[in-house]
């Protein structure tokens, strides 16, 4: 999976809030990294709007999860896109 955000050089924070928001998401949604995995491609922040691109799904358990996540790490809960599987 891979974590990327578009940044300055002074907003390496971005990377580490996206990281606690993945960690955030696996408690949440009751599952360990590894199977986060599998399920997630990869997760983008764009200057606080968090895109998500799926290998299968989302289901809408995932997408609440994934705003409380986002909310956790100082976001609102509606700034995420998902992005299913082609």
């Amino acid at each position: 999976m891979l974590i990327s955000a578009n940044r300055s050089e002074t907003e390496g924070w971005r990377i580490d809030r996206l990281e606690k928001a993945f960690d955030a998401f696996c408690r949440v949604y009751g599952i360990s990294e590894e199977q986060a995995k599998l399920l997630i491609e990869r997760i983008h922040d764009h200057k606080g709007n968090l895109s998500v691109h799926w290998v299968s799904g989302p289901t809408p358990e995932q997408c609440r999860a994934w705003g409380i996540a986002w909310e956790i790490v100082g976001e609102p809960h509606d700034c995420i896109e998902h992005n299913p599987a082609d």
